[in-house]
């Protein structure tokens, strides 16, 4: 695994790309954009870019065959 520094607030990419040994922009041609559009343009950023969602990186993930799991900490929810 080759350790990658971002140039931007793209962790969640940049992290699928470490795991999965393959180029960041490789991934975010795949994926189709590169989660820095301005969505919220009343937050500051990083709070108003769009980012990726953790099942655009899972589908990377698929199409080279691994399957990359969320598994979460401490799951609860709250009824009521």
């Amino acid at each position: 695994m080759r350790l990658l520094k971002m140039s931007g607030p793209q962790c969640l990419v940049y992290a699928a790309a470490m795991a999965l040994d393959a180029n960041v922009n490789d991934l975010i041609e795949e994926i189709g954009h590169n989660g820095l559009a301005v969505v919220w343009p009343d937050l500051p950023a990083p709070l108003c870019y769009r980012s990726h969602h953790i099942q655009e990186i899972i589908d990377c993930g698929l199409a080279r065959g691994f399957a990359l799991v969320p598994i979460e900490h401490n799951p609860h929810q709250q009824t009521g």
